[in-house]
């Protein structure tokens, strides 16, 4: 059964989207934290899918780290910020990617993404040819989320790959509608 959306999406009845499933391949999963526990709520459904696409999974942070500072005195200048300030968030994706019970007996690299935004996220997912995206939804709304807006819509908006967005990670992973987008032909992947 397949229902046509207002847009470009379509949602995807229990039959196709078992089919639609079991004909994708996902070699690269990735999944977005910044270490809260709203966005742990992606980690199992992330660990179910690359158990069942046998994927690399990759943890990912996005560490939003000027290279410089600006000092309020302009007798100091800009104090620039050195290479390996990011080691100990490193170390903490690498611990929690490591401890993480969702995640065990699959093969999960770590990584910190040095960027002001989505973009950097994206470039990475270029780069190391990720297929599938995943990140948790923290459920702002209201005046919450006009200040400090949505990272999972940013994701759909930018990444060059599927997104999947877990809103709650309680029970099992097994969906039962899928929403699918479909670009535009003849547009780019970021598009």
């Amino acid at each position: 059964r397949l229902r046509r959306g207002a847009g470009p999406e379509k949602l995807v009845g229990k039959a196709a989207a078992r089919a639609n499933l079991n004909a994708m391949s996902y070699s690269r999963i990735a999944v977005t934290t910044d270490f809260s526990e709203e966005s742990r709520r992606a980690f199992p459904a992330a660990a179910s899918l690359a158990r069942k696409f046998a994927a690399e999974l990759h943890v990912v942070h996005l560490a939003q780290v000027p290279p410089a500072i600006i000092s309020p005195w302009p007798e100091v200048g800009p104090y620039f910020l050195p290479e390996d300030i990011l080691e100990d968030v490193e170390k903490k994706v690498a611990d929690l990617a490591s401890s993480e019970t969702a995640f065990a007996g699959l093969t999960v690299r770590s990584r910190v993404v040095r960027g002001e935004s989505m973009d950097a996220i994206a470039d990475f997912i270029r780069g190391e040819k990720i297929s599938l995206l995943v990140v948790a939804s923290h459920g702002f709304s209201g005046v919450k989320r006009l200040l400090l807006g949505s990272f999972a819509e940013k994701a759909l908006r930018t990444a060059p790959c599927p997104v999947l967005i877990v809103r709650d990670g309680g029970g099992g992973f097994a969906p039962r509608r899928i929403l699918l987008h479909e670009r535009p032909r003849g547009r780019d992947e970021t598009g």
